[in-house]
């Protein structure tokens, strides 16, 4: 699985964005961004949110689950700079599809992570307990894709 770092600077690659103006454009320091290039941590859920709309990935993708890069518009997105959001009744139902398969695809990589998971701090986990992680995780991340 792709890590957040490697993501990350695949798409400030793609995007052409340096860390000064990532910074400058999300409002997270370059100190940060230096921090998540290299790996020293992970950017928090606000963070992350914001980075994502500046590069225009989806956040699962930007986190290193294996979903579409794409982002897609979401209700209560500001659509960024110089971007005209057009909505008709086929850009709807396809992004009602898209998000099917973002939801399927999220659920996939749930389930697959936490299949290869067998202890937590050099103790056994459970079925059961596998379980219930699966089940917090999915709703945590459809949660966070409804805002």
């Amino acid at each position: 699985m792709a890590t957040f770092q490697s993501r990350l600077r695949e798409a400030m690659d793609e995007k052409g964005i340096s860390q000064a103006e990532l910074a400058r454009r999300t409002g997270i320091t370059r100190t940060s961004i230096s921090k998540y290039l290299k790996g020293t941590f992970k950017a928090k859920q606000q963070y992350l949110s914001a980075l994502a709309k500046v590069l225009n990935v989806d956040e699962a993708w930007l986190m290193g689950l294996d979903v579409d890069k794409k982002r897609s518009y979401r209700p209560g997105d500001d659509p960024l700079p110089n971007q005209t959001v057009v909505r008709d009744r086929q850009t709807v139902y396809q992004d009602y599809k898209d998000r099917q398969t973002v939801d399927q695809s999220v659920d996939e990589a749930v389930d697959k992570m936490l299949e290869e998971m067998r202890s937590y701090r050099g103790l056994e986990i459970s079925n059961a307990q596998r379980e219930s992680i699966k089940t917090i995780l999915k709703a945590y991340v459809k949660e966070k894709q409804d805002k």
